[in-house]
């Protein structure tokens, strides 16, 4: 249940009439019918619900004591506002037969995490929202690989969602792993590169991930699969596990898309490069550099595991030591207060002026991470510390994330000036949205950005809750504080609120 959308699965009406026979039992269920549950979406907006929340109630009883001499109008409105009030003392009250997301992705981690802990309580909830069948699945195997045929479904946030898992409970990520087919993992990297590609380039296109040539001289960037929380887990070593190579590329595919989601409109590349999916399977594998062999046709290619990644258990094998293990770890929502909500603002900018679109070529010429060149802007744009939740998440990152300053070698001249020049751009921008303002550049930024907010953050969406005294009408004229939505380079969905 959202604002925008209240779906009702059964609906039981019992009524008190003084004579049911004058007509007034089909006049209730016409009203019924037709005007109360359509005013209980305005109604439940009203009552403070944010529309991008998923609530999901089992059950709710409600008595409504309406008089039959009211015209429609009253009636249906009197009969919608006891509908509204049960269903939110419902809400408040809270229990088992209540579950409330922010987001519809939190309700797909939620999925993904709890069934590979074998925790199917809260299967209702998602069968209301439509990610669950109705028929029971068995937990384990079936249930896990239900799970993952659900996120296929939703291939633009699939990555950051198995991120969040992998890196709040890794062990929950190891056993999903383990226990569902290569074939279920192909399709969703599939999937999730498609949808990439549709996003930055435009429907149809070829995603071909662009090819990563060696840093000069400067220092030595970070390990690819390093930089992937997807990937992180299993460069630690986990005795026991075993993985097929199928399952480790796709994995490395969705390592790739999670590091670098604009990846793919960066073209190709340097000719001459190698290519960054290779080097995450490799580093995957165990391989200080990648060893593959390829047909000379292009068209298939195999490569050589270590013994440790060959084997995976068969699907009939007894694992009663492991699965009867308890699988321990949430997924954490990580949220934090900034000065510098309005720092986001600018994200406007930086796509209409295709700076998001330079950042990724950039990865592509030289491997310094998009992230990187993002946050760097961030900081850059109003001098903030490094670990300040709007410049994190003008990056894409969480709140709690490490900034990517502190694990690539140091910024370098070329890189300042063209940190420098996009700055510009971007306060010539904002001369334009306000021709009035005559102020020096840092006085125009600070306007902009410097409002206090709370950023909320959860799987492949991004939310900065600013007070309502924030709000400034000029800033609303320029169009600054609509929601971007969507943003290809990041991997979100960003929102602006005001409570």
């Amino acid at each position: 249940m959202s604002p925008d959308t209240l779906r009702v699965r059964r609906w039981e009406t019992c009524y008190q009439l003084p004579d049911p026979r004058d007509g007034s039992l089909a006049r209730l269920e016409r009203v019924l019918s037709t005007e109360v549950l359509g005013m209980l979406d305005t109604a439940l907006a009203a009552a403070g619900i944010s529309r991008s929340e998923e609530i999901c109630v089992q059950r709710v009883d409600a008595v409504a004591r309406v008089s039959l001499q009211m015209p429609d109008s009253r009636l249906s409105a009197a009969w919608a506002a006891e509908l509204v009030a049960a269903i939110m003392a419902a809400v408040e009250d809270g229990g088992q037969g209540v579950v409330r997301y922010r987001t519809l992705h939190a309700a797909l981690a939620d999925l993904l995490s709890s069934t590979a802990a074998d925790d199917l309580s809260r299967a209702w909830a998602w069968t209301q929202l439509a990610l669950w069948p109705a028929e029971p699945v068995a937990p384990g195997r079936a249930a896990m690989a239900k799970a993952l045929e659900v996120l296929t479904g939703h291939p633009r946030s699939a990555a950051a969602i198995l991120a969040s898992m992998a890196a709040n409970a890794p062990r929950r990520f190891r056993r999903l792993l383990e226990l569902t087919p290569s074939e279920a993992w192909e399709r969703l990297a599939d999937a999730a590169l498609r949808a990439s590609g549709e996003a930055n380039r435009g429907l149809g296109a070829p995603v071909v991930p662009p090819q990563v040539t060696a840093r000069p001289a400067g220092g030595r960037l970070s390990s690819l699969a390093a930089r992937s929380a997807i990937a992180r887990p299993l460069l630690e070593e986990e005795p026991g596990i075993m993985l097929p190579e199928r399952t480790l590329r796709a994995l490395a595919r969705l390592a790739f898309l999670e590091a670098e989601p604009a990846a793919t409109a960066a073209g190709r590349g340097t000719a001459g490069g190698t290519d960054p999916i290779d080097t995450i399977l490799a580093e995957l594998s165990g391989w200080p550099r990648p060893r593959l062999e390829r047909k000379r046709s292009g068209e298939t290619a195999t490569t050589r595991l270590p013994a440790r990644s060959r084997r995976r258990p068969a699907a009939s094998e007894e694992l009663t030591g492991y699965e009867a293990e308890v699988i321990t770890g949430e997924l954490t929502r990580p949220r934090a207060w900034t000065s510098f909500g309005g720092l986001l603002f600018l994200l406007h900018p930086v796509r209409e002026l295709g700076i998001a679109d330079e950042a990724a070529e950039f990865f592509a010429r030289t491997g310094r991470p998009t992230r990187w060149s993002l946050h760097a802007l961030g900081s850059e744009l109003e001098q903030l510390a490094p670990d300040d939740p709007a410049v994190l998440a003008f990056a894409g990152l969480a709140p709690d994330h490490r900034p990517p300053s502190e694990t690539e070698p140091p910024m370098e001249h070329s890189e300042r000036r063209m940190l420098l020049d996009w700055r510009a751009r971007i306060v010539t921008a904002l001369r334009d949205r306000f021709p009035d303002k005559a102020e020096g550049d840092d006085a125009l930024l600070r306007f902009v950005t410097r409002r206090r907010a709370e950023i909320v953050f959860d799987p492949a969406w991004i939310e900065a809750r600013l007070a309502l005294d924030e709000l400034s009408t000029e800033i609303r004229r320029a169009g600054l504080d609509l929601d971007p939505g969507w943003l290809p380079w990041l991997g979100a969905v960003v929102r602006f609120v005001y409570v």
